[in-house]
């Protein structure tokens, strides 16, 4: 349906609660102010370029869905701040131009505002530039979340899931802290050119990842693995790494004393290993150079000189007896050396 204007009548409505306008093609739509008891409004799916000023005027909303208007490019500033009893806003493929600054009079709405919500339990959202998080957004406890950080996402993922983060970085990982907050409930992850860390997983988060079930590592030139042998990761069902070039392994073992006592990934079903012309091994542990040999600090030596091979041979198993994978179903391998 093409509604020019909502109908006048709409605001006789004065006890509404939900309203949904799904798949419409919508110009003025002023009239929803008058709709203060409204809990729930939807605009799913519909060609809709602007949402009114008037939109503050329901401080009563609890749920907010905008989802799938991709054609959505206004947002009044300071408006979303208004909604001070929102606990689900739903934006996904659609309102990405927010701006850089806090909230202001005139000009679009600004991420600063979702801090206001205090009550943001379930939030969906794209934001192209990671310079522009203000460094507390994430730290009102979300339960619910699918986010992307950067350009070049696209909204699929496994909605098996409640808690998705898709993380591409201009600037190290270690310098976005709100960021940090989520990973440590994310249970789909995915990461593309992250800088800043060369052991993926051990270099975000220390403490390890005790929710995470599906993780996508690629187009990074600095990883050279994933994940320290001592955090846990439990629950992972789904690995893909690839085009990573200087992947080395992808478990390291930093503990030279260490007991090697046999990593188990219990709950993965797919392993997917694509572009990956370094790996040498999928758990591997650091070990100083021979005497001579000059080497980077904590570096995973590989078999590329003559000098290592009878050092490393123990090495140069793919999978090996340190790593179980009791109930793995699909194992992808392409484009390895």
């Amino acid at each position: 349906m093409r509604f020019v204007s909502l109908p006048s009548s709409l605001a006789f409505l004065s006890n509404l609660h939900t309203l949904c306008l799904h798949r419409c093609q919508l110009d003025d739509i002023a009239i929803i102010g008058d709709l203060k008891q409204l809990r729930v409004l939807s605009f799913a799916n519909s060609y809709i370029v602007e949402l009114p000023r008037q939109i503050e005027e329901l401080t009563r909303l609890k749920l907010l869905d905008v989802s799938d208007c991709s054609k959505l490019k206004m947002i009044p500033a300071s408006a979303l701040s208004k909604l001070s009893q929102l606990e689900a806003l739903y934006m996904s493929n659609s309102f990405d131009q927010w701006e850089a600054d806090g909230i202001r009079n005139q000009g679009n709405a600004s991420l600063a505002e979702l801090e206001y919500l205090s009550h943001l339990m379930t939030l969906e959202i794209q934001i192209l530039d990671a310079k522009i998080l203000p460094k507390r957004l994430f730290s009102n406890g979300l339960q619910s979340y699918r986010i992307l950080i950067g350009y070049g996402w696209d909204w699929n993922g496994n909605y098996e899931t409640s808690r998705m983060l898709k993380l591409k970085l201009k600037t190290s990982i270690h310098s976005e802290y709100g960021v940090k907050v989520l990973l440590r409930e994310t249970e789909d992850l995915y990461l593309d050119e992250v800088r800043g860390a060369e052991n993926v997983l051990y270099d975000i988060d220390g403490d390890g990842f005790p929710q995470l079930k599906h993780l996508h590592v690629q187009n990074n030139t600095v990883i050279q693995h994933i994940i320290n042998s001592t955090k846990c990761l439990l629950q992972l069902r789904v690995m893909e790494v690839r085009s990573c070039p200087n992947m080395e392994a992808i478990v390291i073992d930093e503990d030279q004393d260490s007991n090697e006592e046999v990593v188990e990934f219990n709950q993965l079903r797919s392993l997917t290993l694509d572009g990956l012309p370094h790996l040498r091994s999928f758990r591997s542990k650091m070990k100083k150079a021979p005497p001579g040999i000059e080497s980077r600090h904590k570096q995973i030596l590989t078999a590329d000189e003559p000098a290592f091979e009878e050092f490393l041979s123990e090495e140069l198993s793919l999978f090996n007896r340190m790593v179980a994978f009791s109930n793995l179903e699909n194992l992808n391998l392409r484009e390895m050396k």
